[in-house]
């Protein structure tokens, strides 16, 4: 089970990638995103299911509805059976159902017999079927695709509406009597309501940052001003973007904004170097003030990030995307200059005690097993 989602006493289970892959394929391959698509070689596929174990014997069963993509010179048969038993009695023998449709020596056409009687259900093109005539703790799947066009046959996923419930229940007590007609005809106008229903039920996910994806994002982030062009952000650091847009929108044009946006980014907390703070590192020496100005600016104007190792942009970061977020937050008629430290240590150049410089204590040289160097040098005869 992948996803159940509950609507007061009715509930809905969603089968996808793990079904797919669990069951018993013949000529059906499972892509990346978890779908099962019918290979493109040969046009006749089948499949059959493990057992979805609903966990309470004797369970009733209300609707399915099949999410799939095929052309309509497709030939979709589905098969769906449910029993209490994992067991069953086959041609004199008895029979564990998950290992006997798994078996890739039994013909197909021996396993589609499991799902013939009463027991079971079966039809062809249908994308929502009613399953008021199941019973049982677990329910088998059967699906066969015959292709004579070349579209493609995929099936996405399968949503299992249990346990049964109709809006006959609603009516007189003389219309739920020999019922099964208006049962069946009333069905129509409750899966339309039910599903409408749960739509409504969702709409509040639907501006959840954290519940989106791909263009619905977008155009969430629209609403709030907010872009990612250029997809210079993933998914994670757009969403961050999005859900504090507000917080982002109030703080812009400060340093907190700047150090955000580039912790974003990044992943590390930059140094922020604004010009005024200059004058004071120098403490009045003038060359000391002319080397800070060359290093970092003689502008006041323009601030300067430092960033203290270049680990990100060796990963695929690149400092244009960097400057195109800053320009975003930055300061009006300010200049924003990245400066990426390098390690080691480099005389009147970008070299920070603990942070891209090490000193390391003083060891003797050698050269081989009778000379030394340690400051000086001695020859032992």
């Amino acid at each position: 089970m992948e996803g159940a989602y509950t609507d007061n006493e009715l509930k809905k289970m969603t089968l996808a990638g793990d079904l797919w892959r669990a069951g018993f394929r013949d000529n059906f391959i499972v892509d990346s995103s978890g779908c099962m698509v019918l290979e493109s070689s040969i046009r006749k596929g089948i499949f059959f299911s493990r057992s979805v174990d609903m966990l309470e014997s004797e369970m009733t069963y209300n609707r399915m509805v099949i999410n799939a993509v095929y052309s309509q010179h497709s030939n979709i048969q589905i098969r769906i059976r449910a029993s209490d038993n994992a067991y069953m009695s086959y041609r004199g023998g008895l029979i564990q159902v998950d290992d006997f449709l798994a078996e890739p020596e039994v013909d197909t056409g021996e396993k589609q017999e499991l799902f013939e009687g009463k027991d079971s259900i079966r039809c062809e093109r249908l994308s929502d079927i009613l399953l008021h005539r199941l019973k049982g703790r677990y329910i088998w799947i059967c699906l066969k695709a015959i292709d004579t066009g070349e579209g493609e046959v995929v099936f996405k996923s399968i949503h299992i509406e249990f346990p049964q419930k109709s809006f006959i229940e609603y009516l007189p007590e003389i219309y739920q009597k020999d019922s099964d007609f208006l049962t069946r005809y009333l069905a129509v106008f409750q899966s339309v309501y039910t599903d409408m229903e749960r739509s409504i039920d969702r709409l509040p996910m639907l501006l959840d940052a954290d519940a989106v994806s791909g263009g619905f994002l977008d155009y969430l982030a629209s609403w709030l001003g907010v872009n990612n062009e250029g997809a210079i952000l993933d998914t994670t650091q757009f969403k961050y973007i999005v859900k504090n847009a507000l917080t982002l929108n109030k703080a812009k044009g400060t340093v907190w904004s700047i150090i955000d946006m580039v912790r974003l980014y990044t992943g590390e907390e930059p140094y922020i170097i604004e010009f005024f703070e200059l004058r004071g590192y120098a403490k009045g020496n003038r060359e000391r003030e002319l080397l800070y100005h060359r290093l970092y600016t003689d502008n006041p104007h323009t601030f300067c990030i430092v960033l203290k190792n270049q680990e990100v942009f060796e990963r695929g970061g690149k400092l244009e995307e960097l400057s195109c977020l800053i320009e975003k937050v930055r300061p009006s008629h300010t200049v924003a200059r990245i400066i990426v430290l390098k390690q080691g240590i480099r005389l009147d150049m970008h070299s920070y005690m603990g942070i891209n410089s090490r000193l390391h204590m003083h060891t003797a040289g050698s050269i081989g097993e009778n000379t030394t160097m340690d400051g000086g040098f001695y020859l032992n005869a």
